[in-house]
């Protein structure tokens, strides 16, 4: 009897830092690099319930400036369907992922966590047709349903 309650407490105490670490993202930025427009990035704040969109120019020493940003206010209910995908798919790790194309574009996704630890997807000249690409560019379609359905001033 005691053994089921000692296996018990650890399974509702495994499960409890299963659902903090998966649930604990503070902040996404989404970064667009090297396409054939200006670096993007857009940064969504848990916080604040806001996504904020930066279009990037680059200054003379070669460092990146902002050159327009805005943000826009959202409702909880209008992230769910992509918070349910990001969650399943918090890396554990940074993860790399790069494939030989020619134009040199590619994008990163930053978790940023409530304990300041960053998590990064970064992908290099990624390839819609490619299977590895495959869980990237769903979390990427599915972000921008979510910010399309917010952004409406475009």
């Amino acid at each position: 009897m005691r053994s089921v309650f000692i296996m018990f407490i650890f399974q509702i105490l495994s499960f409890n830092a299963y659902s903090q670490n998966s649930n604990d993202i503070q902040r996404l930025i989404f970064e667009f690099d090297n396409f054939k427009h200006a670096s993007t990035k857009f940064e969504i704040d848990y916080q604040t319930n806001t996504l904020t969109t930066f279009i990037l120019g680059n200054k003379r020493n070669g460092k990146k400036e902002v050159v327009f940003k805005k943000a826009y206010p959202f409702l909880n209910k209008q992230i769910l369907q992509f918070n349910s995908l990001i969650i399943k798919n918090v890396p554990k790790k940074d993860i790399v992922k790069e494939e030989s194309a020619f134009d040199g574009g590619g994008f990163k996704i930053n978790f940023i966590k409530k304990n300041g630890i960053v998590l990064k997807i970064n992908t290099l000249q990624p390839s819609r047709y490619k299977e590895k690409f495959k869980t990237e560019f769903k979390l990427i379609d599915s972000f921008f349903e979510f910010a399309y359905s917010i952004v409406k001033d475009t």
